[in-house]
């Protein structure tokens, strides 16, 4: 069983709701997904964690400390800082999929429709999923329902989806 770590310093039942009605997935089920922010967490080890929060001056032990112990990064690309305190952790064999509005990340967004309420996420480059299946660069229209998450943050939520296999 996989186990995933979301880091994030607000609601994490709000990412998991989010989850089970947009994309119907039983993550219990089928994965061990912790809160990786929670101190009582942060020993656990990650098969992958996503990094949805900024560093800054009070989370930036946790994220030295949990980056360590995974096996696959999500991360926003754009952070510089993670950047980083990855390159200084000298990670070894750790996978890194980058999320993010800049050319340089895997996942972007190609548009936003607020009428809608949905963005057009846009992978850049082909990634192997868990499974080792191939997902070649495509555009990926995602509705956001009711929720009322960030867009960037919504990109890394959606990069996971990816690299689970829910999104092919």
């Amino acid at each position: 069983m996989k186990t995933i770590g979301i880091f994030d310093n607000t609601n994490y039942n709000f990412i998991l709701n989010f989850l089970r009605k947009i994309y119907n997935i039983n993550l219990v089920k089928d994965f061990k997904i912790y809160n990786a922010f929670s101190m009582k967490n942060i020993i656990n080890e990650y098969d992958i964690l996503l990094i949805l929060a900024d560093v800054n001056n009070i989370n930036i032990e946790k994220i030295k400390h949990v980056i360590t112990k995974s096996k696959i990064l999500i991360i926003n690309g754009e952070d510089e800082k993670l950047y980083k305190i990855i390159k200084e952790s000298n990670l070894k064999d750790v996978y890194v999929l980058t999320y993010g509005f800049n050319s340089k990340s895997t996942l972007t967004v190609s548009s936003i429709d607020n009428l809608e309420n949905k963005v057009v996420c846009f992978l850049q480059r082909s990634i192997l999923n868990i499974d080792n299946e191939l997902i070649e660069p495509k555009e990926i229209v995602v509705k956001k329902g009711n929720s009322n998450f960030s867009n960037k943050k919504l990109l890394g939520i959606i990069a996971l989806m990816l690299k689970l296999g829910y999104l092919k």
